[in-house]
């Protein structure tokens, strides 16, 4: 409404920028928050110039929604990563080194998830579901193994959660540590976790961006036919599992864990991911603003 306020009285050329849709019809649960949400939504495709999105299915939704005035006026940037937020002397072909032959109790095969764990948007029961069923059926897959959920804001959901599957001894729930810590322990581990349910297929989590940068195997429980999972096979990331789906899971689970231990498990595309830079990025936004 500032911004609003400021081109109204200016005339300077708005620019807005939706991170995230608005109004997503059954989000926010409020009707009444959701109605201020549309109120506001109509007014920023009404006035801006320009209206930045980060994902298509965002971008869809808006054309669906507003027609011929969201397709004059969106542009769609999305997020990317941050080469200058990784160790100085990061080099691809060091930390990608496998070290299969070292696993064992005490230097165990780790996966790990770092940031939110919503327990809608992210929803691991599936996943807990799944490793249970393995620790059943082929309780080797499993050995020498330890999932690490760092800093998931909802530990107090998946303590009981993980009790009740029994993987006490597989599965750490790990308090927060600074962002520099962070991304150095997910270039030391051996597979990063993305998780990403169906109610969020038009949105991409920014930490995608990271694991595609660190140049790690990456599974991936989401839809794959969602953006994040669009995103993620064309980077060739072929560990996807859809989140809802224990037997999925189970299935991905089954054929990825082997790989990881063999050390041939796909990485990401360094080429492609590459062009996923937020320099990249700035330079569509620099074209948007000199155009205007």
């Amino acid at each position: 409404m500032v911004a609003l306020a400021l081109h109204r009285l200016t005339g300077i050329p708005w620019i807005a920028d939706l991170r995230d849709p608005m109004d997503q019809i059954t989000y926010p649960a409020d009707p009444r928050v959701r109605r201020a949400y549309r109120w506001i939504e109509e007014r920023v495709f009404r006035h801006a110039q320009r209206v930045l999105v980060t994902t298509p299915g965002t971008a869809t939704l808006y054309r669906e929604r507003y027609g011929l005035l969201a397709t004059e006026k969106l542009l769609l940037i999305p997020n990317g990563f941050d080469p200058e937020t990784f160790p100085a002397d990061f080099d691809s072909n060091t930390y990608r080194q496998r070290r299969c032959s070292e696993i064992t109790s005490a230097n165990p095969l780790t996966l790990l998830h770092s940031g939110q764990l919503y327990p809608s948007e992210r929803d691991p029961r599936p996943f807990f579901k799944a490793l249970s069923r393995i620790r059943d059926s082929n309780p080797e897959l499993l050995r020498d193994l330890r999932i690490v959920f760092r800093a998931t804001g909802h530990d107090q959901v998946y303590e009981p959660l993980i009790a009740q599957h029994r993987l006490n001894d597989l599965v750490i729930l790990a308090p927060p540590i600074p962002y520099a810590d962070a991304i150095e322990e997910a270039l030391a581990a051996d597979a990063l976790l993305i998780f990403q349910a169906s109610n969020c297929d038009g949105q991409i989590p920014a930490k995608a961006y990271e694991c595609l940068y660190a140049d790690r195997p990456i599974l991936a429980f989401t839809s794959p036919l969602g953006d994040t999972g669009q995103l993620l096979t064309s980077m060739g990331i072929d560990s996807i599992a859809t989140l809802e789906s224990e037997d999925s899971i189970f299935e991905m689970l089954t054929t990825t864990l082997p790989r990881l231990r063999a050390g041939n498990a796909t990485l990401p595309d360094k080429a492609s991911v590459a062009r996923l830079s937020r320099k990249f990025r700035t330079a569509e936004l620099a074209d948007a603003l000199a155009t205007l």
